[in-house]
């Protein structure tokens, strides 16, 4: 490879996204964030658990079986790959933290232990079946509701 070639400066100047480096440079924390699920059609925050092992939009009544796991997905792109069970419920705006446990169980994910506090490896929800799915209901969104 030519080492002035644009492929070549371009490998050589290649830094892999740090969102906590983002957050800081920008001045924004996490506790800046507005907890809550977003609705994936008309992106009202605050989606209401259900019964049905769901959440319900109280703006547009959309049912959405999986908007916790777009949640999660935001979480680890914005803030961090790792997650507590408190942090799960803060940031699902869930009541308990039982709930929280819950969920993080349902999804199957890894717990580790990162400077002597229990987190959980969101890494395995990142997977492009998941995240083309999560697409294409922004897409529909997109389509069916206008702003």
């Amino acid at each position: 490879m030519n080492p002035n070639s644009l492929e070549s400066i371009l490998m050589n100047q290649y830094q892999p996204f740090d969102p906590a480096a983002f957050l800081k440079e920008h001045d924004f924390s996490i506790s800046n964030y507005k907890p809550g699920i977003v609705c994936s059609m008309c992106h009202y925050v605050g989606l209401e658990e259900t019964p049905k092992s769901g959440w319900n939009c109280p703006s547009c009544h959309t049912f959405d079986g999986q908007a916790h796991v777009d949640a999660l997905i935001d979480f680890c792109m914005i803030f961090d790959q790792y997650i507590t069970v408190p942090q799960v419920q803060w940031f699902l705006s869930l009541s308990s933290l039982t709930k929280a446990y819950e969920l993080l169980l349902s999804l199957e994910l890894s717990p580790v232990i990162i400077d002597e506090v229990r987190k959980y490896d969101l890494k395995p929800i990142l997977t492009d079946e998941y995240l083309g799915k999560r697409e294409l209901k922004k897409l529909l969104s997109s389509i069916f509701i206008s702003d």
